[in-house]
């Protein structure tokens, strides 16, 4: 190598780390920045940690067996009057601590590649689990992660992250897109991205009867409608938006409920000092044409740590929450509707 091609390599190498050392200390600053401002966000609903918890009518651990890895991000659905649930196997699991950015930390470090797997079991109201089985056994990329589930016309549906890459121990980027699966029928239906982006995840999936629709972005409201028979689907983007820019968790389920058309459970990231950015949820209220109506005051389950509320059934006039807190332990609780109502005071 000639000394000017030397000269090029060590001008790329600084300007590399030039432009590195100049976004991380953004990044620093930034999250400072938003730590007051969520502070101020939480002070003006006069809230404090303790009056963030909701106030449910039962919560219990979700007793389940012991595998080679931890099972969360737990969703459920009502079928018949019973619960049912599926969860994501994983070796993937983010840590308490954040970086001095915000951000939080991964460990994978003992196992190796990303691993994953779907299990789906029957669940009471007491966390006790029964009929476990796998609905895919636990391998590397490509693999499912963070199953959603649902019904329509008295079949039953998995809406998941198919994570595509990296294989093995290639340097390519991370991608993933949505596939729903049909459990009756194991078909597995992949949906392309509507932008062509590399990385889809977390679309919410609506329990509606005369189609299945998938909730793609709230701000604004875009959804895909499917036809699960011919595997075809349309993109539709709407005026409507929600008041908050929302990350989607739970399922979209119809209520009894004269002012509750249609319900979900969703979340948006917030600065805090010890954890980093981590989520408070809230409820919101859809019409019947799934336009957002009203957003609940933010809540949490227990504490300012991870938490992800990924599933919600409605059984009679109560729902059933299912959330994962640390990506360690799964909870289920219920709430009636009217105490819900409460919420949007």
């Amino acid at each position: 190598m000639n000394l000017k091609n030397i000269m090029i390599k060590i001008r790329l190498n600084l300007q590399s780390q030039i432009y590195n050392t100049t976004i991380t200390i953004y990044l620093y600053f930034k999250y400072r920045f938003q730590i007051f401002t969520t502070f101020i966000y939480i002070k003006k609903l006069k809230l404090n940690t303790k009056k963030l918890i909701i106030q449910l009518g039962s919560r219990a651990e979700i007793n389940l067996p012991p595998l080679m890895y931890p099972i969360y991000n737990i969703s459920i659905a009502n079928w018949n009057g019973k619960i049912v649930g599926v969860g994501r196997v994983s070796n993937a699991r983010v840590e308490d601590k954040a970086d001095l950015a915000g951000r939080p930390q991964f460990s994978k470090k003992l196992e190796g590649n990303l691993r994953n797997g779907i299990v789906k079991f029957n669940l009471a109201a007491d966390g006790k689990v029964s009929n476990l089985k796998f609905l895919h056994k636990i391998s590397e990329i490509p693999n499912f992660e963070d199953p959603r589930i649902f019904f329509f016309k008295g079949q039953e549906f998995i809406v998941m992250t198919q994570v595509r890459s990296p294989i093995g121990n290639s340097k390519s980027g991370a991608k993933c897109g949505v596939v729903v699966e049909n459990y009756g029928t194991k078909q597995i239906i992949p949906i392309p991205s509507p932008y062509g982006k590399g990385i889809e995840k977390n679309w919410v999936p609506i329990e509606k009867d005369n189609c299945v629709m998938l909730l793609y972005t709230s701000s604004p409201v875009t959804l895909i409608e499917l036809d699960p028979n011919t595997a075809s689907h349309k993109l539709i983007i709407t005026n409507d938006r929600s008041e908050k820019d929302l990350n989607g968790r739970s399922q979209v389920v119809k209520t009894p409920h004269s002012e509750i058309p249609y319900i979900r459970v969703a979340s948006k990231k917030y600065a805090t000092r010890k954890y980093g950015y981590t989520a408070l949820h809230y409820f919101e209220i859809l019409s019947e044409n799934l336009r957002p109506i009203r957003l609940s005051r933010p809540f949490i389950f227990s504490s300012r740590r991870h938490e992800f509320c990924q599933g919600i059934a409605i059984v009679n006039s109560k729902l059933y929450l299912s959330w994962t807190e640390r990506e360690k332990f799964n909870y289920i609780g219920s709430i009636e509707l009217k105490q819900v109502m409460k919420l949007f005071n």
